[in-house]
């Protein structure tokens, strides 16, 4: 470990400045300003560091080879609005680990920050929630695993993400014209602040950290910079687009003023054209900025006054064209008699001034779109209140008029702003209505008419069920339950079964999903899956097998595991029904389309057949896979038929080293195999492992731990039984006499033939310990325990296991699901410690 210590003069001087005057003992010590940390902060701007040295690689200054133990010290941070999350910007070749602590080197930890292979490149990591913190501290970013180049930091206050500390950006427009003067402080400020001199406003200060940036800058050309600004010193003054780091547009060198604001112009070299988002900030000096702008060679391009037709004012109440908006990033299109405003997608605007609003129920939207979309309203521009979200399903071409619910009423003369937030979308009108005009919105409160028991053989409307972060929506003549998703469920009580064989569901989604029919609630037994194809935006009816046995009053509930549906309605078939002829539509599941109702797994199977979680299928040459398994990915196989099993073979492709598992039951199932896979240099290459010996019908899941895997297909070997022929060889029987050897097996009780490993990952102040029960043997081992020494360790926390303390020792027992280890498998599980740790364990396996 390298150890290269440099405490920064800068710091030094920024965390105090002592005066002494004549008498010795008269010192006087001014406090460094408060250190914001809700906006990006430069890693090598700080107080003091160990351990790494400042690099520039292009435009990006950074901190080399953060390591373990090293660390960087930023005083007097002011957590006043508390922290959400912290965020490090960093370059790393694998896993690295850096512990957010405040106040010591070795003071409270708030969490740990845990970054992964950037193949080269900066890449944003964030720590997920972390310890509650507030007031003034000082703030350590301390090493401790990996090699890290870090960029910047910064955090997120803990009672909102949309930064409502700067209340001055409301008033930005959608776009800016940079060939007209632009207040510098009419822009986003970041660790800076404005200030007035007379009738000057200006942004105070502008140092290294402190930005100003303003977004949606259309240009076409530029020949020359003014810049209105003073200075004590020489400073630099740049101009970079879509962050710190992108694209210089012009770099300004600024002479002292004397204090005084002077108004001076610049060449321009770079081409700039187009829409940029400019962050504006020092790269050396302090200086005050009060306004700049742009000039072109040919400065007569005017195209921008069409905008003075816009209207004075809108009644909203009356159907207003989209394009007698302001447009930003889009543009207005005539088809036949229709014109409306082609294109909206993300950076997408129209605003409206002056809307004159008394109350809002709903907005009526007149659109197309091709695909599912989002649009949202705005009061008062891009960092305003959310009026209204409007979530649109593919029209396939044509326009459409629909009803939004506002998600707050308006009154008053508004500037409204319409923008593109997911898909594209063309809006050809659009209008409000106020609540009196919609007596009909009260029929809301049928939720109480919740009838008091079921008929599942009839058809059951989704909306008379029980909502639970989910509304009804009404499109047409279809009411139904809209946005179905994770945490999402409708319930119905009473339902009174006498027997199921299918269950046939009216529904629409626009991707791959699965509901759950659960008993009695969520945490309840799973009656069946649903597995829904994609409907392209249409509500479709299907039939879905039930293989469990339902009769009698039963509570159940619809509750989403993967995607997102809406659900018009249900209803339950007896297998004694005439509409069991029915039944051979179920080969419509394969609507999945090309997930099998079983697996041979001793041919190959393909991995795209299964079913996929969070990850896709892609195509290369004639190679189809599915790509990017990693940890929280999986895809299942069902109704996989097994008669034995010695080896599991696996095509696959990996960067890296990287760990799968494969699991019989679900993600949370037995563990059957561990693949540990080596890097292929970007080639699918196929590689064979020990697996549990499986027999019948199983779900076979592979789920992904440790790397990034591209997984083309798997199969399983049996174990080769012409070894039975050997049993002819019983003359060797006679050898029966040296079964007295047969005592030997009261070792047995050394937990059934199971061993025990464990790796050791220290740091210092804290380890972390990986175990794994291993079973070597022929047959299951069912049950196990493990007793570890607590003059070895101190548990702090631990995964996958049960933590008991019996006197000197912690008791280690295994969960439901990692009771049975079956042969040449293993339970895997952890702990994390703090402290120091030595280079063995003492333990009992039981």
């Amino acid at each position: 470990m390298k150890r290269r210590l440099a405490a920064l003069l800068s710091g030094v001087l920024l965390s105090s400045a002592v005066i002494i005057g004549f008498d010795s003992t008269a010192v006087t010590t001014f406090a460094a300003p408060k250190k914001n940390p809700y906006g990006i902060a430069q890693a090598e701007i700080n107080f003091g560091m160990s351990g790494v040295e400042a690099k520039t690689e292009g435009d990006v200054q950074y901190l080399s080879s953060f390591e373990q133990d090293d660390y960087i010290l930023i005083k007097d941070v002011d957590f006043s609005k508390g922290v959400d999350k912290f965020y490090i910007n960093g370059r790393t070749g694998g896993a690295a680990l850096v512990d957010v602590r405040i106040d010591s080197v070795d003071g409270e930890s708030l969490g740990l920050v845990r970054l992964g292979n950037t193949k080269g490149a900066f890449k944003e990591f964030n720590s997920g929630n972390i310890k509650e913190v507030s007031g003034k501290h000082d703030l350590y970013f301390v090493g401790k695993l990996g090699n890290i180049d870090f960029d910047y930091w910064r955090a997120t206050p803990l009672e909102s993400t949309e930064t409502p500390e700067q209340p001055v950006q409301p008033e930005q427009p959608a776009s800016y014209n940079p060939y007209e003067t632009l207040q510098a402080e009419n822009g986003i400020l970041t660790n800076a602040e404005t200030a007035k001199e007379g009738d000057t406003t200006y942004v105070a200060g502008i140092a290294p950290g402190k930005v100003v940036q303003f977004n949606n800058v259309e240009f076409d050309g530029v020949d020359k910079i003014t810049v209105t600004y003073r200075s004590n010193g020489p400073a630099a003054l740049e101009i970079r687009d879509g962050k710190l780091n992108g694209p210089t547009v012009a770099t300004v060198m600024l002479n002292g003023t004397d204090g005084q604001f002077v108004t001076k112009e610049f060449t321009v070299k770079n081409e700039v054209k187009g829409t940029k988002n400019l962050y504006i900030f020092s790269k050396k000096g302090t200086f005050d900025l009060d306004s700049f702008s742009f000039s072109k060679k040919q400065g007569e391009q005017p195209e921008q006054p069409t905008q003075p037709e816009l209207p004075s004012s809108y009644n909203p109440y009356e159907t207003v064209q989209a394009e007698n908006g302001a447009v930003a990033n889009a543009e207005a299109k005539t088809e036949g008699d229709v014109t409306y405003v082609a294109g909206i997608k993300k950076g997408s605007s129209i605003t409206y001034k002056n809307v004159e609003f008394d109350g809002v129920d709903t907005f009526t939207l007149t659109y197309k779109a091709n695909g599912m979309s989002v649009v949202e309203v705005k009061e008062n521009g891009v960092a305003g209140k959310v009026i209204a979200s409007f979530k649109l399903a593919d029209t396939k071409g044509q326009f459409v008029t629909k009803d939004f619910k506002v998600k707050e009423s308006v009154s008053g003369a508004k500037t409204i702003v319409f923008f593109g937030e997911k898909g594209e979308v063309d809006i050809d009108s659009w209008k409000a209505n106020k609540a009196s005009e919609q007596p009909e919105q009260p029929e809301q409160p049928t939720q109480p008419e919740t009838p008091a028991s079921y008929n599942p053989y009839e058809t059951v409307e989704a909306e008379t069920g029980t909502l639970a972060n989910v509304e009804a929506k009404t499109e047409g003549n279809v009411t139904y339950v809209a946005g179905i998703k994770k945490g999402n469920l409708v319930g119905f009580k009473n339902v009174q079964f006498d027997g199921v064989d299918t269950i046939t569901v009216t529904y629409r989604t626009n991707g791959p999903a699965w509901l759950d029919v659960k008993e009695g609630g969520v945490a309840g037994k799973t009656l069946t899956t649903l597995r829904l194809s994609n409907t392209n935006g249409q509500f479709v009816t299907k039939d879905f097998k039930v293989t469990t046995e339902i009769t009698g009053a039963k509570d159940i509930t619809f509750q989403a595991q993967v995607g997102e549906v809406d659900l018009d309605s249900w209803k339950v078939n007896k297998a004694t029904t005439p509409e069991q002829p029915e039944q051979p539509e179920q080969p419509e599941q394969p609507t999945q389309p090309e997930i099998p109702s079983s697996y041979n797994p001793y041919d190959a199977v393909e991995a795209e057949t299964g079913a996929l979680s969070n990850v896709e299928t892609k195509t290369e040459g004639n190679v189809t896979y599915v790509a990017g398994i990693k940890s929280g990915n999986h895809v299942t196989f069902s109704n996989v038929q097994f008669d034995g099993a010695d080896k599991f073979v696996i095509t696959y492709r990996s960067s890296a080293a990287a760990w799968l598992e494969v699991k019989e039951g679900g993600v949370d199932g037995n563990t059957v195999a561990t693949l540990r896979l080596t890097g292929t240099n970007g080639q699918f290459v196929t590689k064979e492992f020990t697996v549990a010996d499986l027999k019948g019908a199983k779900d076979i899941t592979i789920t992904g731990r440790v790397g990034e895997v591209d997984l083309d297909s798997w199969k399983v070997t049996k174990p080769e039984q012409p070894e039975q022929p050997e049993q002819p060889e019983q003359p060797e029987q006679p050898e029966q006499p040296e079964q007295p050897e047969q005592p030997e097996q009261p070792e047995q009780p050394s937990a059934s033939g199971a061993t025990f490993e464990y790796a050791i990952n220290s740091w210092g102040t804290g380890y972390v310990v990986n175990f794994a029960v291993v079973n070597k043997t022929g047959e299951n081992v069912d049950g196990w325990k493990v007793k570890i020494s607590k003059k070895d360790v101190k548990i702090d926390s631990s995964w996958c296991v049960n933590v008991a303390e019996e006197g000197d020792y912690y008791v280690i027992t295994p969960l439901d699901w990692n009771y049975r280890i079956y042969p040449n498998s293993s339970a895997q599980f952890g702990i994390i410690g703090s402290g120091s740790i030595g280079d063995s364990i003492e333990y009992i396996l039981e």
